[in-house]
Parts: structure tokens; C-alpha cells; sequence
């Protein structure tokens, strides 16, 4: 029993070592890249099938650490701040709602939020509410791109229905992609594309701050982010 209320857990233990590993890895140097994390695998044994798995790890962290950079930069400066005072600094939760003037409580629904979109991004998964960003969903193609491709060059035998899995979502958001692409390059031709150009660009902020850019109301605004999001749903599978 203690085993099964563990286990819905697990993924947010991943995701907290992840971040964790994202924070100490680039402390003191953000440059660092594929090419230096590969210089790694040459320290490992010769062999040359060793070699590839080792540097296929390292460009597994890399494209995990570069969804966790995307999705801290999706997040306000505020809750940046408090993962970092959390899994960078290992401050405690009473010393950091002090710092940023937040309840205990609300830290730690926050930090349970945090940890959950985290998991799910680093299975490449979005959800409805990502279809607004932009940002997000190019980092996760691209991040796809560079998993898919360093599986095919490095001549292991992989899963097949891992690369199935993986090239299906890839496809499907490359679609959801050109649909923004295609919305951003037309959003002065009406007031749908304006709208959730709008959106896309400035996925954080409020239906009030929208209302506001576009000045139009509540109900309008709505009504064209619900049909919007409603149509590219079916880019999520």
C-alpha cells in the first residue's frame, strides 16, 4: 500500500531532480553546449558502443535542460525566483515567503504546479493551455528534433515504437507550430488573428490585459480565445 501512494509521486521526484541537476549544471557557466557535453563521453570507457550511450545520456540532459529553460521563462519573475531560492539556493519554505511576500501555503501549491507542468514537459507532452505559447511549443519541436535525430545517428538499436512515439508528436506539433506561424504573419488582417497573436506573443497575460491591447470585451475576447483553442486541441494527441 505504502508502495502504491508513493507512486503517484515519482514523476514529480524526476522532475525535482531535474531541475535541481538544470540549476547546479549551469551555476556557473550558461554557454555550455552539446559539443562540450560530448568532450564527456570520451572519458568513459573506449569501447565504442559505450561511447554512443554516453553521449546520447548527455544529449538527453541537454534537451531537458533546455525544456526547463523555456518553461522558466514562461513563468513570472516571481515564481522564477522562487525555484531558484527552492532548488538552487535549497532555501526553506518560510525564508522565501518572506522574501517574496507569498503564504506558506501558496508556495507550496505553487511549487506542486510547477513540478507537475515540469514532468509533463519533459515527456514532451503539452497540454490545452500551451497551445497559447508560442515559445514553448517551438522549444519542445526542437527539442524533439535533436532527441529523434541523435537516436537515428547513433546507430544503437533502438525502440521503434519509441522513435513511432516520439516522430508522431513531433509531427503533430509541428503542425500546431505553422498554424501560430501562420496566425502571427496574418494578425493585422482581422480581429480573430489579432487577438491570438496577441495571446501567443504574451501568453501570461490576463483576458483583462488583452481586453485592454485589442479593446474589445470580455465575451469577444473569450469567444475567440475558447474558438481557438477549441480547433487546435486536436494537435495534442
Amino acid at each position: 500500500m505504502a508502495i502504491f501512494k508513493e507512486k503517484p509521486c515519482f514523476d514529480l521526484y524526476v522532475a525535482e531532480q531535474a531541475l535541481r541537476n538544470y540549476y547546479d549544471y549551469y551555476k556557473y557557466d550558461k554557454e555550455r553546449s552539446l559539443e562540450q557535453m560530448s568532450e564527456l563521453a570520451r572519458t568513459a570507457d573506449s569501447d565504442e558502443e559505450n561511447l554512443k550511450r554516453v553521449y546520447l545520456r548527455f544529449g538527453r540532459t541537454l534537451t531537458d535542460y533546455r525544456l526547463i529553460g523555456s518553461y522558466l521563462a514562461s513563468l513570472s519573475e516571481r515564481e522564477r525566483n522562487f525555484l531558484f531560492y527552492r532548488y538552487c539556493k535549497n532555501e526553506k519554505y518560510y525564508w522565501i515567503s518572506q522574501k517574496l511576500y507569498v503564504s506558506i501555503s501558496s508556495l507550496c501549491s505553487w511549487n506542486n504546479k510547477f513540478l507537475s507542468d515540469l514532468s509533463q514537459i519533459l515527456a514532451y507532452n503539452l497540454n490545452e493551455k500551451d497551445v497559447f505559447c508560442y515559445v514553448k511549443v517551438m522549444n519542445v519541436v526542437c527539442s524533439l528534433d535533436v532527441r529523434i535525430n541523435m537516436l537515428l545517428l547513433s546507430q544503437i538499436d533502438v525502440d521503434q515504437d519509441l522513435l513511432c512515439y516520439l516522430d508522431t508528436k513531433r509531427t503533430n506539433y509541428r503542425k500546431l507550430m505553422r498554424e501560430q506561424n501562420k496566425i502571427l504573419c496574418s494578425s493585422k488582417k482581422n480581429l480573430h488573428y489579432q487577438i491570438i497573436s496577441e495571446k501567443l506573443l504574451h501568453h501570461t497575460d490576463s483576458v483583462k490585459s488583452l481586453c485592454q491591447k485589442v479593446q474589445q470585451s470580455d465575451n469577444v475576447v473569450g469567444w475567440h480565445l475558447r474558438k481557438y483553442e477549441n480547433k487546435m486541441k486536436k494537435y495534442l494527441v
